[in-house]
C-alpha cells in the first residue's frame, strides 16, 4: 500500500471512529494495527517478487550453463581426435617428467635414453659443418659445444644437429659421418647430471636393443656415440 493512501485511510479511521466516540488509546491501537496490516501486505508481496526473481534467476542460471555444457559437447564431438591425442601427448610428457624426477639417473638409464633418441632418425634441424654454426642456432643450451678429441677432424665430419632431451634435461643431438666407412652416427652431448656416476665398464661400447652406443666423459660433459 502507498504512503499517500496510508495518510488518507488513516484519516478516514480517524474521522469515522472520533463519530464512534472510540477513546484515544483504542483509536492509537487501531491505527496500529492498520499500518502494520498494510506494511505486512507490502512485506507480502516484495517477498513474492523476489521469490519470482529468485526463480528467473535460477531458471536463467540454469538456461546458461545447459548451452554452455552443450556447446562443450559438441567441440568435443568435432575434435575428439585432436582432443584425445592432446592428452595422450600430456600425459605422455608427464609419466616422463615424473619418472626424470622420482628416478637417479644411470649409466644404463643414459644409455638407453641415447638408444631410444637415435632409433627415431630425427633429421637435422641446421645443415652445416661448423660446429660454431650449431652452437650459435642452439642457443638454449646451458653449455657450449666443443669438439671432442675422440673425433678427429680427419676422421670425422659434421653433418649439422638439433636439440634432443637427455635425462629431462636440453642437449644437443649432432650428426656426424666417419670419413672411412661413410657411415652416419648422432653424436649426443649434455650437462652432465650431478647425481650421475658413470660407471666405467659402461664407457666403452655398449649394444642397447640392437644399437652401439658409446658413453664419456669431457670438459666437464656428458657425450655418447650412436650407430646401429
Amino acid at each position: 500500500m502507498k504512503l499517500t493512501e496510508t495518510k488518507t485511510l488513516n484519516a478516514a479511521l480517524k474521522s469515522h471512529y472520533s463519530e464512534k466516540k472510540l477513546s484515544a488509546s483504542q483509536l492509537e491501537q487501531l491505527l496500529f494495527l492498520q499500518a502494520k496490516a498494510s506494511f505486512s501486505d507490502d512485506d507480502m508481496i516484495s517477498s513474492d517478487h523476489a521469490t519470482h526473481q529468485k526463480e528467473d534467476a535460477k531458471e536463467a542460471t540454469s538456461g546458461f550453463w545447459s548451452q554452455f555444457i552443450n556447446r562443450v559437447q559438441r567441440l568435443m564431438q568435432k575434435y575428439r581426435y585432436a582432443f584425445a591425442s592432446g592428452v595422450t601427448a600430456i600425459l605422455f610428457a608427464l609419466a616422463i617428467s615424473l619418472n626424470h624426477f622420482q628416478a637417479i639417473p644411470t649409466t644404463q638409464s643414459i644409455l638407453e635414453e641415447i638408444a631410444f633418441n637415435h632409433k627415431q632418425r630425427m633429421s637435422v634441424t641446421i645443415k652445416t659443418a661448423s660446429i660454431t654454426e650449431v652452437s650459435h642456432f642452439l642457443e638454449d643450451l646451458s653449455f657450449s659445444l666443443i669438439k671432442s678429441s675422440r673425433l678427429d677432424k680427419k676422421s670425422w665430419s659434421l653433418i649439422g644437429g638439433r636439440y634432443c632431451s637427455i635425462n629431462g634435461t636440453l642437449a644437443a643431438q649432432l650428426k656426424v659421418k666417419n670419413n672411412e666407412s661413410n657411415k652416419i652416427y648422432t653424436f649426443y652431448q649434455a650437462a652432465l647430471p650431478k647425481d650421475l656416476s658413470l660407471d666405467s665398464n659402461a664407457t666403452g661400447t655398449n649394444n642397447i636393443d640392437g644399437i652401439n652406443v658409446s658413453i664419456w666423459k669431457e670438459n666437464g660433459l656428458l657425450l655418447a656415440l650412436a650407430d646401429d
